[in-house]
């Protein structure tokens, strides 16, 4: 599910709401995040259902892995680096690329730093300058969420 401005007038975004001609359309984000909440509702009924044939739906998931020739990882840490870990790890699994998931995230940030108006996503171009600064002093202040 995509989140779109309307298609006439100013299509900035102030706070968490977009804004057309000086007015805000909450409406809009509060019915997407309804539907999303609706789904999620939906889903964790689904798994409540579910539950008690959860060993066979593990032993069919494993089947399928090895069927596939792959294979469980370890879990990865909690160390809020976590789709780094897995990058690293599917690098060193596909392609025998040995690198750290610290050196990785390194490289990533390395190239947003250089590219920072790359970041079109969903029709709004924003400069991850201004980003990358809010996150380093939540960083530094220990205030990520």
């Amino acid at each position: 599910m995509t989140l779109q401005p309307e298609n006439s007038g100013d299509h900035s975004r102030a706070g968490s709401s977009w804004k057309t001609d000086g007015r805000f359309h909450t409406d809009k984000i509060q019915g997407y995040a309804r539907k999303a909440f609706e789904t999620l509702k939906h889903l964790l009924t689904e798994v409540r259902v579910e539950d008690d044939s959860r060993p066979d739906t593990y032993n069919r998931l494993a089947r399928h892995v090895a069927e596939s020739g792959l294979t469980f990882r370890d879990e990865v840490p909690k160390d809020g680096n976590c789709m780094f870990h897995a990058v690293a790890d599917q690098l060193f699994r596909t392609e025998g690329r040995q690198i750290s998931h610290g050196d990785l995230r390194k490289q990533v940030v390395d190239y947003l730093r250089g590219c920072p108006y790359n970041c079109h996503i969903h029709g709004i171009d924003r400069s991850l300058t201004a980003t990358i600064s809010v996150t380093s002093s939540k960083i530094k202040t220990g205030k990520v969420t």
